[in-house]
């Protein structure tokens, strides 16, 4: 194994360690949407389709791994656990190959894997973890395309692409701007025919693969709708509903940490967007070829500020300024001259990085205590067949769809009693407890049968 390669093995086996400890530690799949995962890979292995329409990448190879593991659980934590610390090669290649820079290669990796973002992203939303690794792969052979073109990094670039589009929807999106903008930077430093042809064998593929996916499986990506609604709410064409509190991001501990360690904070961010500014200005004097990725970092980094105010997306965007953070901070380290130098400028700027991921790490959980899990378990043996559940508590109602076995309806119509043979309710004891049939009754819930208006229980 060449030296220069033994660095990265070992950022990518701590990054798998420390990434498996953190989904895994508390035995249950953690954040808000880690039974969403349960449910789609249970219902793959029992009737073969998504329960819920989404890109299907992670759910296929999580259920595949839990046939092998048989524990899904610990099949979805691993894969994403994976990927999260995979996303460390294509970060290392970007600013290697831009940088000319080994050192700076090592500082883009180790910043990607360990950014508090990340952690977060694979703590609450899986997929969007598993998707940066596509979306970096694909700015590298997007990168190779531009500046040493093949026919193999024209076929790679189109397939990590089309691999972004069927794992995450705002992976995708930030893959598809960079598709626009990375090349036409380019041809600013690179002023040459091939560049724009290079370019648009990229960008017909590609867009025809999207295209055709929706149309053979609209349910599957109906969440291009969502950049629809993204740039509606963008324009002010529309009104964006408040977060839930579960979808809020945790404050940090203390105005310090705040300021300087949170993720999502302005201290953390900033920063890196200037440097990135002026490097890119710097790049440019030089016309180098690290030029289109320190400007097309800032655009991603500059739009993920503009959109950070709004209520249904900012928190999103703000997760993805870890890919401008990493660029940024591979690039700084490059400009220093003494690896010695450079060396403890990696050290200090990821033992910054890392004391958030450490605070986020040691924040994420799941959205259930072990009793309340073990209540709705003892609860589901008493569910009839064709049932749903109308959820009126705090508890995370993908654990409720999950550990009863039933679907799930937000409020009492009388649609339900048409399509269900059984309606239903979770409450908890210390609430209002509606009349019906109580089928189940602990400490932290009640399950009640529920009969329709005009017909009274037996």
């Amino acid at each position: 194994m060449s030296r220069t390669r033994i660095p990265l093995v070992a950022i990518l086996l701590i990054g798998t360690i420390f990434y498996s400890w953190t989904l895994l530690k508390d035995r249950l799949i953690p954040g808000v949407d880690g039974p969403y995962y349960l449910i789609q890979v249970e219902n793959l292995l029992k009737e073969g389709r998504l329960k819920y329409g989404d890109p299907p990448f992670v759910f296929y190879v999580s259920a595949a791994l839990t046939a092998l593991l048989k524990d899904p659980t610990l099949a979805i934590c691993l894969f994403v656990a994976i990927f999260s610390a995979l996303s460390a090669v294509p970060a290392y290649l970007i600013v290697r190959r831009a940088t000319r820079s080994t050192m700076g290669g090592y500082a883009a990796s180790l910043a990607c894997v360990f950014c508090p973002q990340l952690v977060r992203m694979a703590g609450d939303l899986m997929k969007n973890a598993v998707g940066i690794f596509f979306l970096l792969s694909f700015l590298y052979f997007l990168q190779m395309e531009v500046f040493s073109p093949s026919e193999l990094s024209l076929v790679l670039s189109v397939l990590s692409f089309y691999l972004t589009f069927l794992t995450h929807a705002l992976d995708f999106g930030f893959a598809l701007l960079i598709l626009l903008v990375y090349p036409c930077l380019a041809l600013i430093i690179k002023r040459e025919r091939e560049v724009a042809v290079r370019w648009v064998a990229i960008l017909v593929p590609c867009l025809l693969l999207v295209l055709a996916s929706y149309l053979l499986l609209p349910n599957l990506f109906s969440d291009l709708g969502k950049g629809v609604k993204f740039l509606k709410d963008l324009l002010h064409l529309s009104h964006s509903r408040r977060l839930r509190p579960s979808e809020m991001p945790k404050p940090p501990r203390g105005p310090f940490l705040e300021l300087i360690f949170d993720p999502y904070e302005a201290g953390f961010v900033v920063p890196a967007l200037i440097a990135g500014c002026i490097l890119a200005h710097e790049e440019f004097r030089k016309r180098s070829e690290a030029f289109p990725l320190l400007a097309s970092a800032v655009v991603l980094g500059l739009l993920s500020a503009v959109v950070s105010g709004m209520p249904d997306w900012g928190w999103r965007f703000r997760l993805m300024t870890m890919v401008p953070i990493s660029v940024v901070i591979g690039a700084l380290t490059s400009k220093i001259g003494s690896r010695t130098a450079s060396l403890s400028m990696v050290i200090l700027l990821i033992g910054i990085i890392g004391i958030g991921a450490a605070r986020v790490a040691l924040e994420t959980h799941p959205l259930i205590s072990r009793e309340e899990y073990e209540e709705l378990e003892e609860a589901s043996k008493v569910v009839p067949q064709g049932s749903v559940v109308v959820i009126r508590s705090h508890v995370n109602p993908y654990w409720v769809e999950y550990l009863l076995g039933s679907d799930r309806a937000g409020r009492i119509a009388s649609e339900l009693w048409e399509a269900y043979d059984h309606v239903l309710m979770l409450v908890e004891p210390k609430g209002r407890v509606p009349k019906g049939e109580v089928l189940f009754m602990g400490r932290n819930f009640i399950l009640l049968e529920i009969e329709p208006k005009g017909r009274s229980s037996p």
